[in-house]
């Protein structure tokens, strides 16, 4: 696996660098996939949580980035207008946060950027070998959190005994969200990751982990995530579909954007063997060229949504994001000053195309991530 290096990244605060700041995609699209998923089952686990005791939060897998703020910056209602925004989870409300990770490197700056907060602490640890001392050292904590592929790091023996060593370790009602390559997506992990997994893979291991450790296990949520848009390095990657690029200027202020580099080519996933993953990404290909091409259009004259070949056939999402751009687009002409297309019809083009594939991912493996949300049974 290639090594980062601290050189690559430029920190700022809370342990986010420029280049996160600078990617409006890994910021407003998959950190919030992952705020979206959690969001519920957090909340339930608060719920459970004995009164005046803390929540207790293990990282694994701390990485350039810690996801301090990414937990504690989930709103508790998607919905609401109000100018104080409350969060499921708030600092005051965790007795500790701890980090482990393999790079010294990033173990220091971690505890560097939080070095004022003395609930939140990071270490070195190795968890090829489990959770080691941690089992010994630490009482149960309510949510083992892993992010953007870090478990894929593992060989699969070594994933099943950290597996076991955690839910032994853990409380009934504990939370586990794990996070894996997507075995089919389309592109190479292959020089980066030890193991990459499909969700049928991941089930079957979860059995064998159930049965050895005899801790009983409910699968809560298994999501695809990044199925389209690709990561920042896909410029190395020939068979990854060239969009990042092209959805962070719609998120972009000021910037406008040329929507036919956002259509989905129609041979895009269909080299790969699995004939259901084919499917998928031939059927969610369509949808969101429906969606792009819409937008282009609707731009350039009125139409209502419901003119649109098979609109009776379209998938709910399909047709929310259909009436959402033409609302927005309706709804601004009155604007006479400012740029209403980069700085507002193109972001909600950009949400639209996220609630898309939220809705239309049916957790194959055949993202970038394949993330798992498991509670402990008693």
């Amino acid at each position: 696996m290639k090594k980062i290096s601290m050189d690559d990244f430029t920190h700022v605060e809370s342990f986010l660098p420029v280049k996160e700041v600078k990617d409006n995609l890994r910021r407003y699209w998959e950190n919030e996939l992952i705020q979206f998923t959690l969001r519920p089952y957090l909340k339930k686990c608060l719920a459970n949580l004995p009164k005046g005791q803390g929540l207790r939060i293990l990282e694994i897998g701390v990485g350039p980035r810690d996801a301090y703020r990414l937990l504690t910056q989930i709103p508790a209602q998607a919905s609401s207008l109000d100018l104080d925004v409350e969060y499921v989870v708030q600092p005051g409300q965790i007795s500790l946060y701890l980090g482990i990770d393999p790079e010294y490197d990033w173990v220091e700056r971690a505890n560097e950027i939080h070095r004022y907060d003395k609930r939140v602490r990071f270490i070195r640890a190795d968890f090829e070998r489990g959770i080691g001392i941690l089992k010994q050292a630490e009482a149960p904590f309510d949510l083992y959190f892993s992010k953007f592929g870090s478990l894929s790091q593992l060989h699969e023996d070594a994933l099943k005994r950290f597996l076991i060593d955690t839910c032994e370790h853990a409380r009934p009602h504990s939370l586990l969200f794990l996070d894996f390559k997507g075995e089919y997506a389309v592109r190479n992990h292959s020089l980066e990751y030890t193991k990459c997994w499909s969700a049928r893979a991941i089930q079957s291991l979860l059995e064998e982990v159930k049965a050895e450790s005899g801790v009983g296990l409910k699968t809560l949520k298994i999501l695809d995530r990044t199925l389209l848009v690709g990561y920042p390095d896909e410029a190395e990657q020939p068979k990854a579909l060239n969009m990042r690029k092209a959805v962070n200027r719609l998120l972009q202020k000021d910037v406008r954007t040329d929507l036919k580099s956002l259509l989905v080519p129609p041979h895009f996933g269909q080299a790969l063997a699995k004939q259901s993953v084919r499917e998928f990404f031939h059927y969610l290909g369509t949808c969101w060229n429906i969606l792009v091409q819409y937008a282009e259009h609707r731009l350039q004259c009125e139409t209502p949504p419901q003119h649109v070949a098979s609109w009776e056939q379209m998938p709910p999402s399909l047709q929310f994001g259909l009436l959402t751009l033409d609302r927005i687009i309706r709804d601004t002409q009155w604007m006479a000053y400012g740029d209403r297309r980069a700085n507002l019809i193109e972001p909600h083009l950009a949400y639209a195309l996220r609630s898309l594939e939220y809705e239309l991912q049916v957790g194959l493996g055949c993202g970038e991530d394949l993330c798992v949300v498991l509670e402990v049974q008693a």
